[in-house]
């Protein structure tokens, strides 16, 4: 009878973290949808400061959880080092694969166009903020180290510093597609995402036995991915196709589609979202690992306890990281 009560208290934990989750989401997309659809250059600033705000509340949980994984107990130090060293990889516009989305942004405020040659300055001078900002992020690293009168590990700062560049990088992707794509292409990489982690969870509470990976991610199971893969990529075909048959606006097709001149440019489209599909669905999975993997090395069971039920905001995005950084790096290769 206990258990039976312990259970549905945790159900209903997961269930209202759930919701307030969903409520987040759409609430963030809206926000995003309101930007693009807006015509008015003040509604457009008001709108934008909102999100850029809302992405410094999320920057400041995801930098607490990775200062969390080192158990330290005077942090002050390094978690402001940290906090400027996201603030700069995040916010400086230039610094990113996608480009011309910050050329775009900076159009639509101030009408006017920026020249590749003050470009490519802009990026070196951002660059070199980056790098000023790791070397400062490592020394603090180091001197948070001995004020806890901890042994200094060489492997745990750069993994540290490797970590927060990597993530923020990839949350900033997912940020820049959506400005730059329109929601509908943000949306496809949650949507993916959501519906890999659920759908293999289900299949592998229900069919799966062999394990695929026990030591790193024990509820992940083979069938559980390969069912879970199958039921991903044919939600996904169906959202790209009610989108290509619903939209009169081809920025949504974020990637080749319609500029290449391959003759039957729908055909090309289908295909080429059938492979990003699947490679999505692999860097997914392979996302959810990698971080699995940084758990246990760390030897905890989630990144904190903000999400009741769920853990923290990197245990729900670390899938989306992963896809949201190869996109990144297609965007950069093929636009």
């Amino acid at each position: 009878m206990n258990q039976l009560f312990l259970q549905l208290k945790n159900f209903k934990k997961r269930f209202i973290s759930s919701a307030l989750i969903i409520v987040f989401v759409v609430f963030y997309f809206l926000f995003l949808l309101l930007f693009q659809i807006n015509q008015g250059l003040i509604n457009k600033i008001f709108v934008i400061t909102f999100l850029w705000v809302l992405n410094f509340i999320i920057l400041n949980l995801i930098n607490y959880e990775l200062i969390k994984l080192f158990k330290f107990k005077k942090k002050w130090l390094l978690y402001f080092s940290n906090l400027f060293f996201i603030s700069i990889i995040f916010y400086w516009p230039f610094i990113f694969f996608l480009t011309n989305s910050s050329c775009d942004v900076i159009k639509i405020f101030f009408n006017f166009s920026i020249k590749e040659s003050l470009l490519v300055i802009l990026n070196s001078v951002c660059a070199s903020l980056i790098i000023l900002s790791g070397i400062i992020n490592y020394y603090c690293f180091f001197l948070t180290n001995k004020r806890n009168q901890t042994n200094y590990n060489f492997r745990n700062n750069c993994l540290y510093l490797f970590l927060t560049f990597l993530i923020i990088f990839a949350f900033k992707g997912l940020f820049n597609i959506a400005l730059k794509f329109q929601v509908t292409s943000a949306f496809f990489i949650l949507l993916l995402c959501f519906s890999f982690d659920s759908s293999s969870y289900f299949f592998g509470s229900w069919l799966g036995k062999k394990k695929i990976a026990p030591k790193i991610s024990p509820n992940k199971t083979i069938k559980g991915v390969i069912y879970g893969s199958i039921f991903t990529l044919l939600i996904m075909i169906t959202y790209c196709l009610v989108l290509f048959l619903t939209s009169t606006d081809n920025k949504w097709k974020f990637l080749f589609y319609p500029n290449l001149n391959l003759g039957n440019k729908n055909l090309f489209y289908f295909l080429e979202m059938f492979f990003l599909i699947i490679l999505a669905i692999n860097f997914a999975f392979l996302g959810d690992l990698f971080f699995s993997f940084i758990k246990r090395k760390f030897k905890i069971k989630d990144f904190s306890n903000l999400i009741k039920g769920h853990g923290g905001i990197l245990d729900r995005i670390d899938s989306i990281l992963a896809v949201c950084l190869i996109l990144s790096i297609l965007l950069w290769i093929f636009n």
